[in-house]
């Protein structure tokens, strides 16, 4: 027996989860004390009722589907001193209440009405008391959040900063199974529509309730969350899991192919791709044009790039599409973005070393050129490290008369700081690339080697490491003929 089907009757007040501001309950248990058992069944499902009537406000609140709507309809049957109970108990039964929820709630309004009208019914002490416990138990008492509540509670929660404490993918992937082993199997793919209604209209359950930074906080961390739910099925699928990521796949792109695309509604599409690259492998060619144009607006129109590890970085874009040797196909098939990033962000570092990874120095390469044929002393240091770090990379692409061009943008005197070193050292710190333009200008311009300071062959370059070696070497050979 549980402990409210042990209690007495008059201590049943006591496990109520709130105050019973209306007095029904209290009143039921003084009709069934003074043995007038019909009465204490008709006060206990107006105590019933009551709750529900001062939840239906506070889920209204919440942004809960149909609330708002439900809530406008029991207001005008009461100021018309119509009954609402029917309005009340249809809403919780199709959006709240469990399935013994709405058995309970079944039995006693057929009770009830039995026992309010000259039905010459009478009701047992046996029944009243009955009833009694199972309103509490049921209703009255403290209940388990139902899954469209706890739905409804998790997206307003998503307005919190710190929804997610720690933002790695551990820290992500903790909080997104917590959610949903809070949730039972079947409301779970209630809640993948309802994230994605958040992350592209983080304002569609309530837009009165929510400051615009609220619905950016609400949109990032909802978008985090979809993202979760990828990472959980990479380390460690099941089949529930899995369909949620289909339903993810089939609502956020498969779905998508007659509506428009925009950088304030779709952004999170850039996180999701990342994650999941095959998203857009075998998708409509001309929804993937469209998601390709949303991604470049995306890039153009964002004033500063986010964190590197950040799902929206252009890097993890694009290393998510280069993953697997078949997703390399996928790189290509997104033209556009590729020409914002190598026209918008070629100076970030991350996102260079991705194109040069996708195979583009050459049109990377191009860029540079243009930059340093027209642009000022400000991208110096990003031009002389890009090379720096990845001549054998350009060199190994690149064409000979690229080189050539690179070489004579690098060398205008205008320049006076890392690339003036760059000159001043004859080009050496980047020796493939000058290897590379002074074998072409030796055979076919050799009398540009001067100008271009490529007249000196490239030497070998013996480590300190290996003339520290050698010495020791020459050292032990002096030893042992001393010996």
């Amino acid at each position: 027996m549980t402990a409210i089907e042990k209690a007495e009757i008059i201590d049943l007040p006591l496990w109520l989860e709130s105050d019973d501001k209306s007095g029904y309950f209290q009143e039921a248990i003084e009709c069934y004390k003074a043995n007038a058992f019909r009465s204490a069944i008709i006060m206990a499902q107006n105590a019933i009722f009551s709750k529900l009537r001062d939840q239906l406000v506070d889920i209204a609140r919440l942004g809960m589907a149909g609330a708002e709507k439900a809530l406008a309809d029991v207001v005008r049957l009461e100021s018309s001193k119509t009954n609402y109970e029917g309005e009340i108990f249809g809403y919780f039964k199709a959006h709240v209440l469990s399935p013994a929820q709405i058995t309970f709630m079944g039995n006693i309004q057929r009770v009830r009405n039995d026992v309010a009208h000259a039905s010459r019914r009478e009701s047992s002490k046996e029944e009243a008391e009955d009833i009694l416990r199972q309103a509490v138990k049921h209703i009255l008492g403290r209940q388990d959040i139902g899954p469209g509540v706890a739905i409804s509670l998790l997206i307003r929660h998503l307005e919190r900063p710190n929804y997610f404490p720690d933002v790695s993918v551990e820290g992500v992937c903790s909080v997104v199974r917590m959610e949903l082993d809070a949730l039972p199997a079947g409301a779970r793919g209630r809640l993948i529509d309802e994230l994605i209604d958040a992350a592209e209209r983080p304002g569609k359950r309530d837009p009165k309730q929510a400051s615009g930074r609220d619905l950016v906080t609400s949109a990032l961390n909802a978008e985090n969350f979809l993202c979760g739910v990828f990472l959980i099925e990479d380390d460690s699928p099941s089949e529930e899991i899995a369909k949620l990521a289909q339903r993810i796949k089939d609502r956020v792109f498969r779905r998508q192919k007659s509506r428009d695309l925009t950088v304030t509604e779709h952004g999170h599409f850039v996180s999701l791709v990342a994650v999941r690259a095959n998203l857009v492998r075998d998708i409509d060619p001309s929804l993937r044009m469209r998601i390709d144009q949303l991604f470049s607006g995306i890039f153009r129109e964002v004033e500063a790039l986010p964190e590197r590890e950040a799902s929206r970085h252009p890097a993890q874009l694009l290393q998510a599409m280069l993953s697997d040797p078949p997703e390399m196909g996928v790189v290509a098939g997104f033209p556009l973005t590729i020409e914002t990033l190598i026209e918008r962000w070629w100076e970030d570092k991350s996102v260079a070393e991705a194109l040069l990874d996708a195979g583009l120095a050459q049109r990377l390469c191009d860029r540079i050129i243009d930059e340093l044929a027209t642009g000022g002393s400000s991208i110096e240091g990003a031009v002389s490290e890009l090379l720096k770090a990845h001549d054998e990379q350009f060199a190994a692409v690149i064409q000979p008369t690229q080189a050539v061009s690179l070489i004579t943008e690098l060398s205008h005197s205008r320049f006076a700081g890392a690339i003036a070193e760059l000159q001043q050292a004859e080009f050496f710190p980047i020796p493939r690339v000058r290897s590379l333009a002074r074998s072409y200008l030796a055979e076919h311009m050799p009398v540009r080697l001067h100008a271009l300071g490529l007249v000196r062959e490239e030497t070998t370059r013996v480590s300190s490491f290996e003339r520290a070696i050698k010495r020791h070497q020459a050292a032990s050979r002096e030893n042992t003929k001393a010996g």
